[in-house]
């Protein structure tokens, strides 16, 4: 069977190997990559416009899954749309290096190999949160969503906080399964979801990269929601159009 990827789990076999790349040659670009993929939606798009270049120049039109070659090609023209921004020597030499051994077919090139066993390591990875584990989109709803350790700080009895139910556990994995409610990222890449209820009332999550919940709770007043919608516009939100994404704010509305 031939092993396909989806692009986000390529995109989850890219980051595997720019740290290998990184723990041999300590570049510290590669850090800045690394750090940027997992909630820069820009990087997230060249990824997808150069899997749009190689499968067309390939005349193939599903695009929703891509073989190791095809990934192996994809990799110099993600590089170098990273590296025309950032003009970084290293990133260049690695370019070189995935360019040469495309052009020579070398199947014993170093790079080749690392490539292909970051590949077939996502492929049989039976961890769901593994081959997802870098997701600029957030989108969860193939998740096993994970909790902290100390639950009780997320429900509890506290004021604007809910209670450890079972149906409260069921409302907020399926408020942060639907990426209407997703507002967007901060600066360490946790993500922020409100969704207002029928009731009025509008319930908040944050989830940390790791896709881990690390608070929730619920505002009922104009005060706190107006402090709420205040505080979600230091995230933004990202419309969903295929694999475009329309920069918005968050400005969810007082009703009555």
């Amino acid at each position: 069977m031939l092993q396909k990827l989806d692009p986000l789990e390529a995109f989850n076999a890219v980051y595997q190997l720019f740290e290998i790349y990184y723990e041999e040659t300590g570049s510290e670009n590669i850090t800045t990559m690394l750090s940027s993929m997992g909630f820069d939606i820009g990087m997230w798009d060249i990824w997808m416009e150069s899997i749009d270049i190689i499968l067309d120049e390939e005349g193939i039109e599903d695009h929703e899954k891509i073989t190791v070659l095809q990934g192996f090609k994809v990799l110099p023209l993600y590089l170098e749309g990273f590296y025309t921004l950032t003009i970084f020597d290293d990133i260049r030499l690695f370019v070189e290096d995935i360019q040469l051994s495309i052009k020579n077919e070398s199947t014993d090139s170093k790079v080749w190999q690392q490539w292909q066993k970051c590949f077939e390591y996502i492929f049989s990875e039976d961890d769901i949160n593994y081959r997802y584990r870098v997701n600029p989109l957030f989108d969860l709803s193939n998740y096993d969503i994970k909790y902290p350790k100390n639950i009780d700080y997320v429900f509890n009895s506290r004021k604007g906080h809910l209670s450890h139910t079972l149906e409260n556990l069921a409302l907020i994995e399926d408020i942060i399964k639907d990426q209407v409610n997703y507002c967007g990222v901060d600066d360490y890449g946790n993500a922020l979801y409100i969704k207002m209820l029928p009731s009025g009332v509008r319930i908040w999550v944050y989830v940390r990269q790791i896709v881990r919940i690390a608070n929730c709770g619920f505002v009922t007043t104009e005060k706190e929601s107006n402090a709420l919608t205040a505080y979600s516009k230091n995230f933004g939100i990202f419309k969903k159009r295929g694999y475009s994404y329309e920069y918005k704010i968050f400005e969810p509305k007082i009703t009555n």
